[in-house]
């Protein structure tokens, strides 16, 4: 089963290639919502969070707004979370992979927002990167309300988009038109079929 670490920055797109991918019946392992899940759910890392940041933990669990404002604010705060999370993810990230190899999947693809800031692209057989033009995803950000003084320090947390599409694989622009897009999308998914010899598109 070939592995693809699959990554971009906000609002270039990458949400939308998830859908298509699932769509077209491709498992895609989302990152962002088992963190989502376990700040809810999962008590040791609530408890955690709490010890550390008691304002940030509720009736609900932690609250992801408030940890990501003390995030932005401090660089020790983000590697106490990733040392909290990460292990958890990596685990549960593994345990997806093992699940649908057991189900005969030929490929799947893994959401992973920081991947490579995280070191984690080394662990997949080959990377994608959701990218488009720095013009067009500070619009886009814009348009969805994003403040942009907050825009700018989420983007000063991650890796360039210049040095991801360099360090991919694959990439996918996402600068065109929604159809045009689907089509990029569709060719890299020829490409990897091509390269490893396996059939993810059918008909």
């Amino acid at each position: 089963m070939i592995v693809i670490g699959l990554t971009g920055s906000i609002a270039t797109g990458k949400s939308t290639v998830v859908g298509w991918l699932r769509e077209m019946g491709i498992q895609v392992y989302d990152a962002d919502a088992d963190v989502h899940h376990m700040f809810q759910h999962n008590q040791d890392v609530i408890e955690a969070v709490r010890q550390l940041w008691p304002e940030c933990v509720g009736a609900e669990g932690v609250d992801r707004s408030c940890l990501r404002q003390k995030a932005l604010n401090s660089p020790q705060t983000v590697k106490q979370l990733e040392a909290i999370t990460h292990p958890i993810v990596r685990q549960l990230n593994q345990e997806f992979i093992e699940e649908r190899k057991a189900a005969g999947d030929e490929i799947v693809f893994m959401d992973i927002p920081l991947l490579f800031e995280t070191g984690l692209d080394y662990k997949h057989d080959a990377t994608l990167v959701v990218a488009c033009s720095a013009e067009n995803q500070r619009a886009r950000a814009l348009q969805r309300g994003i403040d942009p003084a907050l825009l700018d320090q989420l983007l000063g947390r991650q890796l360039a988009m210049s040095l991801k599409i360099l360090r991919a694989d694959f990439v996918l622009n996402t600068d065109g038109t929604l159809a045009q897009t689907r089509k990029k999308l569709l060719d890299v998914l020829h490409q990897i079929e091509l390269k490893y010899g396996i059939s993810i598109l059918r008909g």
